[in-house]
């Protein structure tokens, strides 16, 4: 039986390393984008918006886009690495200090 390819396993040669193929699908297929519009009628600030609720900003498809929209400026910020940052540094910032004492038993009753 012949070894599996590294593309076979999920991995792609990057310079002289082997690396993880994440996805080579689009992040979104194309027929949903097209078919998600808001009805929108004063501004997409509320609740109702179909776009937003698809955390999408609004198409030219939408009903309203010819005034303003809320929802153009919609950012998703992902702060995993900020998590990450905070917690090294945290961590590295905790380092000189001497632990905490831990739960202390209780004493021994004599009979």
């Amino acid at each position: 039986m012949a070894p599996k390819l590294a593309r076979e396993w999920g991995l792609k040669h990057v310079e002289e390393a082997l690396v993880s193929i994440t996805t080579e699908d689009p992040p979104v297929p194309e027929v949903p984008l097209k078919t998600i519009f808001c009805r929108c009628t004063k501004d997409c600030g509320g609740g109702k918006c179909e776009c937003r609720k698809a955390m999408l900003n609004c198409a030219a498809t939408c009903l309203h886009r010819q005034g303003k929209c809320l929802n153009d400026m919609l950012v998703v910020e992902d702060d995993d690495e900020d998590q990450q940052e905070l917690h090294t540094t945290e961590y590295e910032v905790n380092m000189d200090k001497e632990p905490l004492p831990g739960p202390s038993l209780p004493k021994k009753i004599k009979t």
